[in-house]
């Protein structure tokens, strides 16, 4: 692969994203960044005014990973079922960007760039505010967050991409968000300890990104303890979820867009 020609295309598509975003950027302002300003607002001064601590730290410092992961993770998937899901089917601009040198791999890594950075952002900005409101009890630690909050969202999307290869219709969407967006914010430790699930529950829990990135944001802007044999098995988890979910979703759209 001659990634003089491949990382071009890649950024071709990311940067036209990038284009129509900044056009229109004040539209989606209150749904992606103030919607989980007032959950992480709520849950941690309205439970947290019953819950002093959870795991050895403050509530808030225990539920703010917990929401950055949930809220990224949640726009990352969100991104190809709705938008991607639009520019395959309705608009058709991936037919269009197919009879250019742009190959099917670059627009795919194209869209999930711009879905991982998009996802990404939203995870900033609540990693930031909860900075503000004391919430990152490991100081400037808490910048190693960065990375697992734009990796979060990048994985997310892979996974929505996986399943907007099944989509026929519109309606469609809706059984992505009941059950695999939604369910992670009560069974992956977003606003408690995972262990307050029935040990079944637990292992259910295994199976959604989110309680995997929700571990590691915990021991980096919490200090929580953690091994390196769990860093390196929630890292598997989401590096492996994300590399099958990639090839079987590219498989198909392949044979739904040029067979």
């Amino acid at each position: 692969m001659n990634m003089q020609i491949f990382l071009p295309s890649v950024f071709a598509v990311w940067h036209r994203h990038f284009l129509a975003w900044r056009d229109q950027w004040q539209g989606t302002f209150i749904t992606t960044f103030a919607n989980p300003l007032i959950f992480l607002l709520g849950f941690s001064v309205g439970v947290g005014s019953v819950i002093n601590t959870m795991s050895g730290v403050g509530y808030l410092a225990f539920v703010l990973p917990g929401v950055m992961m949930h809220v990224t993770m949640f726009q990352g998937g969100f991104e190809p079922v709705i938008h991607m899901f639009a520019r395959m089917l309705r608009e058709r601009m991936w037919h269009a960007v197919l009879v250019t040198p742009v190959s099917l791999h670059q627009l795919l890594m194209g869209e999930l760039f711009w879905a991982g950075c998009k996802a990404g952002l939203a995870g900033l900005v609540m990693l930031l505010v909860g900075a503000l409101f004391g919430g990152v009890a490991t100081g400037w630690q808490g910048l190693l967050a960065v990375p697992l909050i734009l990796f979060g969202g990048l994985m997310s999307a892979v996974v929505g991409m996986l399943y907007l290869s099944f989509i026929r219709t519109h309606y469609d969407q809706n059984a992505f968000f009941t059950f695999w967006l939604l369910p992670p914010m009560f069974f992956s430790g977003t606003f408690f300890e995972l262990s307050r699930l029935p040990e079944w529950l637990q292992w259910v829990a295994q199976v959604f990104p989110q309680t995997h990135a929700i571990v590691l944001a915990r021991s980096i802007t919490a200090g929580l303890p953690i091994t390196a044999t769990e860093v390196l098995y929630h890292l598997t988890v989401l590096i492996g979820m994300g590399l099958v979910c990639y090839v079987l979703a590219y498989q198909r759209i392949k044979n739904r867009l040029l067979s």
